[in-house]
């Protein structure tokens, strides 16, 4: 029985997938990846576009319908495994993404190729569209949070498409959107740890609806400790976390690194 985590809603309309492989860009020399093809509606663009691609499915019956249509194509490789499995890194580099994400594992996956990033100069993936407005959000409204954080830190996030439900078979209940991910060469801001970066805004994010002052309570900071600390990065203890812009969050891991916390 397929995990019912993995979305059963395939791309059907033909003009998007030519839309959305256009953002790619693709010349005969390029490498793609492609997770979640499904039935192989984006597949078949990409293979008359691109030199190579390299698609990751995890549903036995779906992979076995791609290897019967198109697995004997001299440029398909096809990966049959769950792609928060998949080591990225190892992949041959480098490669493109274009991916219409199941929705349930979208988040962790763009994190995952983030932290690939170095093989990858541009992904086109498809969201709902809440989190593709997630990933674009400035700080202060109610979409920005920590996915924003981590987009806007590691790469160049566009909303190029909104996608309408009746794209899909069958059609989901939410609209959907197509976003261009650029890499940065260089995250937006100095950090020098990029693992202490997050695992500050995490903590500063563990409880959303608290102040900044009682997040960071939570490690193992007195509240007396908490304000000097954020006092010292020019920011007030009562804001929430949602507010600070990625500049602030970097002067105040600058300040937590200095102080040794």
């Amino acid at each position: 029985m397929k995990k019912p985590r993995y979305s059963q809603h395939f791309l059907v309309n033909q003009s998007l997938c030519r839309r959305i492989v256009d953002l790619a860009a693709l010349t005969s020399t390029d490498r793609v990846v492609e997770i979640g093809p499904g039935r192989g509606a984006l597949t078949s663009w990409l293979l008359e576009r691109a030199g190579e691609v390299w698609a990751i499915e995890v549903d036995p019956t779906l992979a076995g319908g791609l290897r019967e249509r198109i697995g004997r194509h001299p440029h398909f490789h096809l990966i049959r495994q769950d792609a928060l499995r998949v080591r990225f890194e190892e992949l041959p580099a480098p490669f493109k993404v274009v991916a219409n994400l199941p929705y349930a594992v979208a988040s962790p996956l763009l994190i995952r190729l983030l932290e690939a990033r170095r093989s990858i100069p541009l992904m086109v993936l498809m969201f709902q569209r809440e989190v593709a407005e997630r990933l674009i959000a400035a700080p202060g409204g109610r979409r920005y949070g920590l996915l924003s954080i981590i987009a806007q830190l590691f790469a160049d996030v566009r909303l190029e498409l909104t996608v309408s439900p009746g794209s899909f078979r069958p059609p989901p209940k939410v609209e959907s959107a197509v976003v261009t991910v650029t890499p940065r060469a260089e995250p937006a801001i100095p950090i020098g740890d990029e693992a202490a970066f997050l695992r500050l805004v995490r903590q500063g994010f563990a409880h959303r609806r608290k102040t900044l002052r009682n997040n960071l309570g939570h490690a193992h900071l007195t509240p007396e400790e908490c304000d000097a600390l954020l006092h010292g990065a020019g920011i007030d203890p009562a804001r929430r976390p949602e507010t600070l812009s990625l500049e602030e969050w970097g002067r105040l891991y600058e300040r937590c690194r200095t102080l040794g916390i």
